[in-house]
């Protein structure tokens, strides 16, 4: 008789065992990757977003107290409401005696009170105002409606060194000739603070936002999710040479002193926390994480993965006229 051929049921069932072996194994192994991978990059983000948090606020401090032209003269510094949005309010003074707002503020723990117009800001965190002019100049036909603007005079005969108003009108200062208007320049008003949510009413992930003002009024902008607390250093200059001598949460509250005085402030050290905006699976954080002055926050013992971040920024234009 012919041998018979093939597989007998036995090989075949031995033969299909193998292969779902094989398979569940390169299935499990695709799965933990995936994981592996998902989890990698969550952290990348999270990463990420705090390099970008960073180089975004140190950019905009380094920019703190530029007053375009207005001469280095010496000005009294004032600490307006940051939630004031009309010109008269917002800490310039032309007549004698002079003033101008401080370059930058912290309000906080230790520093001066919240500003009560920050939707949804997380508690326990603090708030960081910049104050300074455009970079670019604007022509006089071209002011934006509401928006106010900083015209330094150039000219010996104008009676008064600025002005600050929102149209055309307001701002009759001259050239270095004396022989027209000079342009002026944009204000700038930020607050930068930390939100509890992004999107408030559809997420809770905490988000570095900025209030910025824009034709008198605070418009809020979204910046950077996962950013979930803010803490800010103050570098106070105590001897006029430009350069810090001495780190406070706020002022020293000691009146007459040059680290009361928050236009003294030439260095600025931001501590950030940031996490993960997705929750991971299996992790749990027992870490505790220093802030600069303010001290350690944490453990916190959620999932979530965090990071600290740490800079100091010189204010360049409040320091550089000190040297």
């Amino acid at each position: 008789m012919r041998r018979a051929a093939g597989f007998s049921l036995i090989e075949l069932m031995i033969a299909m065992a193998v292969g779902l072996g094989l398979v569940a194994a390169v299935s499990l192994m695709f799965a933990s990757t995936r994981g592996a991978r998902a989890e990698l990059e969550r952290t990348g983000r999270m990463v990420d977003n705090g390099r970008y948090a960073q180089d975004l606020l140190a950019e905009d401090l380094r920019l703190a107290g530029y007053w375009g032209e207005l001469p280095l003269a010496t000005f009294a510094t004032v600490v307006p409401d940051p939630c004031a949005t009309v010109p008269a309010a917002l800490g310039w003074r032309a007549a004698a005696p002079a003033t101008v707002p401080a370059p930058v503020v912290g309000h906080g723990d230790g520093a001066e009170p919240i500003p009560e117009c920050l939707p949804d800001r997380l508690p326990g965190t603090d708030v960081v105002v910049v104050r300074r002019v455009a970079t670019d100049t604007t022509p006089l036909g071209a002011l934006a409606a509401g928006a106010p603007y900083l015209q330094a005079s150039r000219c010996p005969s104008d009676v008064e060194p600025f002005a600050m108003a929102t149209t055309a009108a307001g701002l009759p200062l001259r050239n270095a000739n004396c022989t027209g208007p000079i342009d002026p320049r944009g204000l700038v008003v930020r607050l930068y603070y930390v939100a509890r949510c992004n999107d408030c009413g559809r997420d809770a992930v905490p988000t570095l936002k900025r209030a910025e003002l824009r034709a008198e009024r605070l418009v809020v902008v979204p910046l950077v999710e996962g950013v979930e607390n803010l803490r800010v250093d103050h570098g106070f200059d105590v001897d006029g040479d430009g350069v810090a001598d001495r780190y406070l949460r706020g002022r020293s509250g000691v009146a007459g002193q040059a680290d009361d005085d928050w236009g003294n402030v030439v260095a600025v050290r931001v501590h950030l926390l940031v996490r993960t905006a997705e929750l991971p699976v299996g992790h749990v954080d027992r870490a505790t994480y220093r802030l600069g002055l303010s001290g350690e926050v944490g453990p916190f013992g959620d999932g979530f993965k965090r990071t600290a971040f740490a800079s100091a920024v010189r204010l360049v234009n409040p320091a550089g006229r000190r040297e």
